[in-house]
């Protein structure tokens, strides 16, 4: 099996939950005022935070956005993640 199939059999089997923004956006939103990003991009932080769960991302700039803010404990960079399996 090809490293695509695989992952796509793994995602497949992940215990994905759908978790509606709505109830987030005024969190995303004051988050990304203070931060100067997106709400958007602030959605995926919030709803990791709500969940207990860092963030894992290979988004550089969102990265180093997060870092130096007080949800820093909230982001991982995802080459560390990897380093460590």
């Amino acid at each position: 099996m090809d490293v695509g199939r695989e992952a796509l059999v793994a995602f497949e089997a992940a215990p994905v939950q759908i978790v509606p923004s709505v109830p987030l956006l005024v969190a995303a939103y004051e988050a990304g005022v203070l931060l100067g990003r997106s709400v958007y991009d602030l959605l995926y932080l919030v709803v990791a935070i709500q969940q207990g769960f860092p963030v894992v991302t290979a988004d550089r700039r969102f990265y180093n956005a997060i870092r130096s803010s007080p949800y820093a404990g909230s982001i991982v960079w995802l080459e560390d993640v990897v380093a460590q399996s």
